[in-house]
């Protein structure tokens, strides 16, 4: 795909008029968007953030909607590669000027980054506030909006209870693992490889709460049967994120205890895709 869009971008610039119209520039950022998305989900964060850079500038002639677009994008890649978090918060706050707090795709996924990213810094009730306006501007989405569980531009509930079973998790909210339960019951079965990568994310923020609650074993042998049932194709950069948070919060005082078993699960991580 980053081959494809590299090529097609270069030919979308060359034949783009020379009084670049505004539906022109649209195009033209979000095509940079998707190959900035792209190469930081394959890991070339340096490259990534380079396309990040031009289409941000590109956004800007294009309209505050595309602003608002590429900055919420920004965001949420930006938690899985990992950035500097006060980086993450500037994106969320650009696209919320942008967006001027309307309800859109870009207005909800700020505001789901910006609860993430609050939850990493430990301010659990700013995050709160941030998921409770997320779900306030959820209910007044179109119906084009939140039916469309397939492209890009849909923002179905499945995203909503995800992003919630994931900010509960990481805060250690008590009402994690009923957040983490609505989340998985969301995904209907037969779902799509997209939807079972979304919904293996759910299942190791359980495994999660089970290693944070002490109970290292079944914890990291749930996440191992989480990952091995969805198989190692679609381990992508994000699953491989909340894999990573399983053995992060293995408590200091059961490390020594579980240390085989924790080294294992992380050489297991450390795999090639596809090995």
């Amino acid at each position: 795909m980053i081959g494809d869009l590299s090529v097609d971008i270069l030919t979308l610039q060359e034949i783009m008029p020379k009084q670049r119209a505004t539906g022109w520039a649209r195009v033209n950022a979000e095509m940079m968007m998707f190959l900035a998305y792209a190469l930081g989900s394959a890991g070339h964060t340096r490259q990534s953030h380079h396309w990040w850079s031009s289409a941000r500038r590109v956004a800007a002639a294009a309209g505050d909607d595309m602003v608002a677009l590429v900055a919420s994008f920004e965001a949420i890649l930006g938690l899985y590669e990992p950035r500097p978090l006060p980086l993450i918060l500037a994106r969320v706050d650009s696209a919320l000027k942008a967006s001027r707090g309307m309800p859109c795709h870009a207005t909800t996924k700020a505001l789901g980054a910006r609860a993430h990213a609050l939850a990493l810094m430990g301010d659990r009730q700013g995050s709160f506030e941030a998921l409770d306006e997320q779900a306030r501007v959820y209910k007044l989405l179109p119906g084009s909006i939140t039916d469309d569980e397939v492209s890009v531009w849909g923002w179905p509930v499945q995203r909503l209870l995800h992003t919630r079973s994931l900010v509960y998790t990481l805060a250690d909210h008590p009402a994690a693992g009923q957040a983490q339960q609505d989340s998985i019951a969301a995904y209907a079965p037969g779902r799509s490889r997209h939807a079972a990568r979304q919904s293996a994310q759910v299942h190791l923020h359980v495994a999660t709460s089970a290693v944070r609650s002490g109970d290292v074993s079944e914890g990291l042998a749930y996440a191992r049967r989480t990952l091995e049932l969805l198989g190692t194709d679609d381990v992508t950069s994000f699953v491989l994120h909340a894999a990573s948070t399983v053995v992060a919060v293995v408590p200091q005082n059961e490390l020594r205890a579980h240390l085989p078993a924790v080294i294992e699960y992380r050489e297991k991580l450390a795999l090639p895709r596809g090995s």
